[in-house]
């Protein structure tokens, strides 16, 4: 009985150092890695941004690749755009722009 009496009070002083020096370790933890752990998730932010940038230039490519195909191969489509864009008629026709009023 006299030997716990002893005992009892060295342990809780043992795990009171050994909880004292976690909470150090752990503070020094999150002060060294935690800026890391800011700029890493800035850095992947960054990156999903240019990733989507990526992807959204891959698809106007695509998109403008298939244009100029179509503008290379394809009479109907020439004409189209002819018409859209330039204002261009076939021999005989007149062009009538009508301008709408709100």
């Amino acid at each position: 009985m006299r030997v716990r009496r002893l005992v009892r009070p060295l342990m809780s002083e043992v795990l009171g150092r050994r909880r004292r020096r976690l909470l150090g370790i752990i503070l020094i933890g999150v002060v060294i890695f935690s800026p890391g752990f800011l700029q890493m998730g800035r850095l992947r932010w960054r990156s999903y941004q240019l990733q989507r940038r990526i992807d959204v230039a891959y698809a106007k490519n695509h998109q403008l690749a298939e244009q100029a195909q179509r503008l290379e191969s394809d009479p109907v489509y020439i004409e189209q755009v002819a018409r859209q864009r330039l204002g261009v008629a076939r021999a005989g026709e007149t062009i009538v722009e009508v301008e709408e009023t709100e």
